[in-house]
């Protein structure tokens, strides 16, 4: 018979529960019920712009270009990509909404063309995608969001804040 292993022992419980505790303790942050994730900023000095992350996303670090970041979630169950690029072809703000509905390659559950920004969504190899352009000038800016539908809830936590505190200088 194992030590501290007698029926009705508390020992096994409290190891078992010490055990979690230290689990639980090393794992990154998630989402609580009716708490919103703890944000952090990233700003990119090469195209002015700034942006909230959830900071239980790793950052990446800066694409060599100088352009933008991805962020991965805890766990793997997606990502957050930043980035912007010049409109060096002098694409059509609807002709590059157009290169996003075809990139995207199935249906569109949704999508958004207003004047200066655009959104398209839509369901991609089992992966739920979230993608919003936005021209300012002569750039366009991005975010998108590629992640499991299990993790909803957590992206849908963080989507909204993070698109409204997209900043272009």
């Amino acid at each position: 018979m194992r030590p501290f292993a007698r029926p009705g022992s508390v020992w096994p419980r409290a190891a078992f529960c010490l055990a979690l505790l230290a689990c639980l303790a090393a794992c990154p942050p998630a989402v609580r019920a009716g708490e919103p994730p703890a944000m952090g900023r990233y700003a990119n000095a090469k195209y002015g712009y700034a942006i909230d992350y959830p900071k239980a996303f790793s950052p990446q670090g800066e694409a060599d270009a100088g352009d933008g970041q991805v962020f991965l979630a805890p766990g793997g169950a997606g990502e957050m990509r930043v980035y912007a690029a010049y409109n060096a072809l002098e694409t059509p703000f609807r002709g590059r909404y157009q290169e996003s509905l075809a990139a995207l390659g199935v249906r569109p559950v949704y999508t958004l063309f207003r004047e200066d920004w655009f959104v398209v969504s839509g369901i991609v190899g089992g992966k739920v995608y979230y993608e919003k352009t936005l021209a300012r000038g002569d750039v366009f800016f991005t975010v998108s969001f590629t992640y499991d539908p299990a993790a909803r809830a957590l992206f849908e936590s963080v989507i909204g804040r993070v698109i409204k505190s997209f900043a272009v200088k």
